[in-house]
């Protein structure tokens, strides 16, 4: 995984290395309503839209070679960023979102090269592939003056991308016990192309609008992070990590459709940097079985004035515990379960034309991992 985090780590590694980790994401995503309202100042109606959360897998994989003394390469496939979710078709948030996802898959290769016995330094490319998915309702009675949310149709949008940037790494040696590392991961620019299908009341067919195809331009963020490790005793390390990541480059979301008919989509987001922090411990119990635990604070990029039902990720807190079985000298198997305590946010928005949706988000998140690990000497 050093390859993807910091290449300057692959250095460390004195065997070939293959590393297979199957994560379970099961998120629980919960929208209480207080009084969303329409454009006329009329209620909103609907409940309040269910359990959105989905059930998500994820597969990723990690290779590392050394080649001599010095020179050690690597590949990492991956999933940085995603999301899925599902609400109900006619809860009261419709005109906002119903489905929304989004894919991120990342190929990663790399390099690390040891400088001396105090330095090593590493870097790598990124192929960074990204899906996205929307839907949402159309107030088709609005539109026609027959009365607001009398007459809902739908608009469902698919797009993809694929796009390139670059990490780098370094890594000090300080002491025997202790090591400092500096990563780097450059933004990513991506211009999605895809297909907008409408579906529209058959009382609504005069305005039936034409499906086209549509382009999203957006930027998966820089981030630079330092990393402390030091061994406390022969059996217990402790490890943090600060990582600053540059979400302010999401400013808007803005979907521009090919027809001339259609106007853009633009909803604000003036997102914000945010800083994290995580602090572990990992204790070797015995040759065969160590164990850790970690506690993770993200203070979260998104702002009040903004924060809406598609992304739904707030200031959150991460509690992880994790155990590594060591089977033989060529295979291991690893087990973590992480925690995820977002703070509870509020929904104030108007910025759609479509409404203003209030209310309160609740969002927890488990994830369960898995992580085999094999050795060739």
């Amino acid at each position: 995984m050093t390859v993807f985090s910091n290449p300057a780590g692959l250095t460390r590694l004195s065997d070939q290395q293959w590393v297979i980790v199957t994560n379970l994401f099961a998120p629980s995503i919960k929208f209480h309503n207080h009084g969303s309202i329409d454009n006329n100042q009329f209620a909103m109606n609907g409940e309040d839209g269910g359990d959105a959360g989905i059930l998500t897998p994820t597969t990723n994989f990690y290779y590392a070679k050394p080649l001599s003394d010095r020179w050690t390469i690597g590949f990492a496939f991956n999933t940085p960023f995603g999301i899925s979710l599902e609400y109900e078709r006619d809860w009261v948030g419709r005109y906002y979102t119903i489905d929304a996802s989004l894919l991120n898959l990342n190929l990663n290769p790399g390099v690390g090269f040891k400088v001396n016995d105090s330095l090593s330094i590493g870097a790598g490319i990124n192929l960074n592939y990204v899906k996205l998915g929307l839907s949402n309702a159309i107030d088709f009675g609005a539109i026609l003056g027959t009365g607001s949310q009398s007459m809902d149709g739908l608009i469902d949008l698919e797009g993809d991308n694929w796009a390139w940037g670059f990490n780098l790494g370094a890594l000090f040696t300080l002491t025997e016990q202790t090591r400092i590392g500096i990563a780097y991961r450059s933004d990513i620019k991506h211009t999605l192309n895809g297909d907008a299908n409408f579906n529209t009341p058959e009382a609504a067919q005069l305005l039936q609008p034409l499906d086209t195809n549509f382009k999203l331009s957006t930027s998966l963020p820089e981030s630079i992070s330092i990393s402390l490790y030091h061994q406390l005793t022969p059996r217990l390390a402790a490890m943090t990590d600060f990582r600053y990541t540059r979400w302010s480059r999401f400013r808007e979301l803005r979907i521009v459709f090919d027809n001339p008919a259609q106007p853009d989509a633009v909803t604000p987001k003036n997102w914000h940097n945010t800083w994290r922090i995580a602090i572990g411990l990992d204790y070797s119990y015995s040759p065969v079985w160590r164990f850790q635990a970690g506690f993770a604070f993200d203070e979260g990029a998104i702002p009040d004035e903004t924060f809406d039902p598609i992304i739904p990720t707030p200031e959150m807190i991460m509690l992880s515990l994790g155990a590594l079985y060591h089977y033989s000298d060529t295979l291991s198997l690893g087990f973590g379960y992480t925690h995820v305590i977002p703070d509870k946010q509020d929904i104030l928005m108007a910025e759609n034309g479509q409404g203003t949706l209030s209310g309160k988000m609740d969002v927890i998140s488990n994830v369960l991992g898995l992580q085999l690990n094999w050795y060739v000497p």
